[in-house]
């Protein structure tokens, strides 16, 4: 799964500062070395006049004290402020891993029925989606939907059609944990909330929670899930828009469902 908050990595933190005052070091030590060394072999230095020598080297080297006192104090009130930053950051993680354990434990009380494991079976729900989006026109849209949603009987229907009666009479063992799960996810999306998280993370949420349903059932589920999405009301689910970006990113999702249920919006 992927990770839900991404660390960030500045230049003074960590090897960077130890390389930065390492290569401050070196080049203070060559610098002083050809001081040295110029002023007796006379590289346009004339320092035989030793009581000059203090002078020569306080006047040389004040400048770079004053700078480097300004650069270390820089790097004390930046390191200061990286301190701050990553504990932000490790507070946001921790509120968002709370947030997550405390809805993974929601999640476990979804009941999941051997028939949503069962690949097969659940193939062939998948398998009559497909159908339908393939043969789809625009002529389709007055029977397929209903109150401006996707009409769940379709799935229905289709299954009776092709004789697959052993998933038909047992329809809603796969229909009432699916849209369980939908409302779910919605209540998820609702309490975002009360963190603070940018729209990439809440996706990265969403869809561990959407792979984590396709572990416990099978990966054939996920189109189904979609188009039971479509077959849900607004007024029961108040993020479905969110919740159509979020399967329209996951990975395995017959897009065309998507293309059908905006036609149908349009329709209206």
């Amino acid at each position: 799964m992927k990770n839900i908050i991404e660390e960030e990595t500045d230049f003074f933190s960590g090897k960077n500062l130890t390389r930065f005052f390492v290569l401050l070091t070196i080049f203070l030590i060559l610098f002083f070395s050809y001081i040295y060394i110029a002023s007796h072999l006379n590289w346009g230095f004339n320092m035989s006049d030793k009581n000059m020598i203090g002078d020569a080297i306080g006047g040389i080297s004040a400048p770079f004290i004053g700078i480097s006192t300004c650069i270390l104090t820089f790097i004390a009130f930046y390191v200061q402020y990286d301190f701050n930053k990553k504990q932000s950051i490790f507070i946001k993680k921790q509120h968002v891993n709370e947030f997550v354990t405390e809805f993974n434990q929601t999640f476990n009380l979804i009941k999941i029925n051997d028939n949503l494991s069962d690949t097969l079976k659940v193939a062939k729900i998948n398998n009559v989606i497909n159908e339908f989006t393939e043969n789809f026109t625009a002529d389709d849209i007055p029977s397929i939907q209903k109150n401006g949603e996707l009409d769940i009987n379709i799935v229905l229907d289709m299954l009776n059609a092709k004789q697959f009666y052993d998933v038909t009479s047992i329809f809603f063992n796969y229909y009432n944990p699916a849209r369980k799960f939908i409302i779910f996810l919605d209540i998820v999306i609702r309490e975002f909330s009360h963190i603070d998280i940018n729209e990439k993370e809440k996706f990265n949420i969403v869809n561990n929670f959407i792979i984590k349903f396709e572990i416990v059932t099978t990966p054939e589920i996920v189109n189904f899930l979609v188009f039971n999405l479509m077959a849900t009301p607004k007024t029961v689910i108040k993020n479905k828009d969110f919740m159509i970006k979020c399967f329209k990113n996951h990975y395995g999702t017959n897009k065309s469902i998507f293309g059908i249920y905006q036609q149908i919006q349009d329709s209206l």
